[in-house]
C-alpha cells in the first residue's frame, strides 16, 4: 500500500515527503533570502556598489546594481511561480539553487581577497550557500544526475551572465 501510495504522488498520513516535494519551499525560501541578501548589498558597509568600485574598479551605479538584480528577481520569481503550478518548472530551482550557491561562494573569495567585507558576505553565507546546497540535494530525489549537472551549468552560465552584464555597465560607451 505504502509503495503504491509514493508512486501515485498521494502520501498517506504520517508519511514523510520526498525531498523533491520541498522544492516549492524553498522556491518561496529563494525568493525571501533574496530580499535580505539585497538589503544587506544595499545597507552592508559601503553597500556593494561602492565596494566593487572600490576593491575591482567597476563603475557599478546603484540604479545598475538594482536593476540588475531586478531582473534577477523577477526571472526567479516567474520560475519559482510556475514551479507551483507546473511540477516539471520545479527544475528551474536547480538553476537558481546553483546561482545563489555561486554568489554566496564569490562573496566569501572576494571577501577574502580583497581582505574586505564584501556587502552580501553574510546572507551569501548564511543562506545562500545552505539554501542553494538543499536545493540541489533536494532535486537528486527526482531528476538524473545528468538533469542536475545541467541545471547547475545553468546556474553557473546565470551568475556569469549577471557579472558581465555588471562589469558591461561600468565600460565607457
Amino acid at each position: 500500500m505504502a509503495g503504491a501510495a509514493r508512486r501515485s504522488g498521494h502520501y498517506l498520513v504520517g508519511m514523510a515527503k520526498p525531498p523533491h516535494a520541498r522544492l516549492p519551499l524553498l522556491g518561496v525560501l529563494l525568493l525571501l533570502t533574496y530580499g535580505a541578501h539585497i538589503a544587506e548589498e544595499y545597507w552592508g558597509g559601503e553597500g556593494f556598489a561602492a565596494w566593487a568600485e572600490r576593491t575591482a574598479g567597476v563603475h557599478l551605479t546603484v540604479d545598475t546594481w538594482f536593476s540588475l538584480n531586478l531582473v534577477f528577481f523577477s526571472a526567479m520569481a516567474v520560475g519559482v511561480l510556475a514551479g507551483w503550478f507546473r511540477e516539471p518548472a520545479r527544475w528551474l530551482l536547480i538553476p537558481f539553487g546553483a546561482a545563489v550557491l555561486v554568489n554566496g561562494l564569490l562573496h566569501l573569495a572576494a571577501s577574502l581577497a580583497t581582505r574586505s567585507y564584501s556587502p552580501g558576505l553574510a546572507t551569501g553565507l548564511l543562506l545562500w550557500v545552505p539554501l542553494g546546497v538543499t536545493i540541489i540535494r533536494s532535486a537528486r530525489s527526482r531528476w538524473a544526475p545528468a538533469q542536475i549537472r545541467a541545471g547547475i551549468g545553468v546556474g553557473v552560465l546565470l551568475h556569469v551572465g549577471v557579472t558581465l552584464a555588471a562589469y558591461s555597465s561600468s565600460l565607457p560607451r
